[in-house]
């Protein structure tokens, strides 16, 4: 496991972690705290150092955050999409 983050959502804890085996980036999953995999993120296997979740007030919207190599995403949690990808375009 490379990073997790705790998210909050609807009187439920759930951990969202990241791993990278070497070649072989799985993607952020996501666990109830028995233990069990509830859910994955579509299109997320690629190599993350950093993961932290974000709610916003304003659109009732959970997003899971990541720092990834020269870039980091955001991803939609309940429509389970990648939402933006940032990086700086003058590299």
């Amino acid at each position: 496991m490379d990073s997790s983050c705790f998210l909050s959502q609807n009187n439920n804890i759930y951990i969202i972690t990241t791993n990278y085996n070497e070649g072989n980036s799985e993607p952020i999953k996501i666990f109830d705290l028995n233990g069990q995999k509830i859910n994955k993120i579509n299109i997320s296997n690629i190599i993350t150092f950093f993961i932290d979740t974000y709610y916003d007030i304003i659109l009732s919207k959970y997003y899971i955050i990541t720092g990834n190599s020269n870039y980091s995403k955001s991803y939609e949690y309940n429509e389970n999409n990648l939402y933006h990808k940032y990086n700086d375009k003058s590299e």
